[in-house]
């Protein structure tokens, strides 16, 4: 697990919404604090996709970043900025292991953390380490991207 402060806010959530660059993630829940409080659940209604869409998420418990990401931004823009956005995306890796990246913007401040979740209990923890490192040069590819 590692935790990331991120300083180029504006930088990061242009990335977030108006770029591509999170589409492929899948997200498992989504907190959001303004006027009004909501809290989403990510994981994917089958019974409501038609068969092109039921084909695309055949492989994924819960929605695309892509197929959201803009009903999420309705909710948050405004004048004013949320009190608290957190976004959990996850995924599995070819072991059975489950990635985790959570976005948090509260109070002005926005921090990203990784997550590894094993499969089985293990003290290898090169898996985690490896996703740790990735997220962090992502991020870091992010913010020094001036625009998306």
């Amino acid at each position: 697990m590692k935790l990331i402060e991120v300083d180029e806010v504006r930088v990061f959530m242009k990335n977030l919404f108006w770029a591509e660059t999170f589409d492929k993630f899948c997200v498992a829940d989504i907190d959001i604090k303004t006027l009004i409080s909501y809290s989403i659940n990510g994981k994917v209604n089958a019974g409501w996709l038609d068969d092109v869409a039921k084909e695309a998420y055949a492989e994924e418990e819960f929605v695309y970043w892509r197929d959201i990401r803009q009903v999420i931004f309705s909710l948050i823009k405004g004048e004013n900025t949320p009190e608290l956005l957190r976004i959990q995306f996850v995924s599995h890796d070819s072991a059975g292991g489950s990635r985790g990246l959570r976005i948090q913007f509260e109070d002005g401040n926005l921090s990203v953390m990784s997550t590894y979740t094993p499969r089985e209990f293990s003290l290898d923890k090169t898996a985690e380490r490896l996703w740790d490192e990735n997220v962090e040069n992502f991020i870091k590819k992010i913010i020094s991207t001036q625009s998306p």
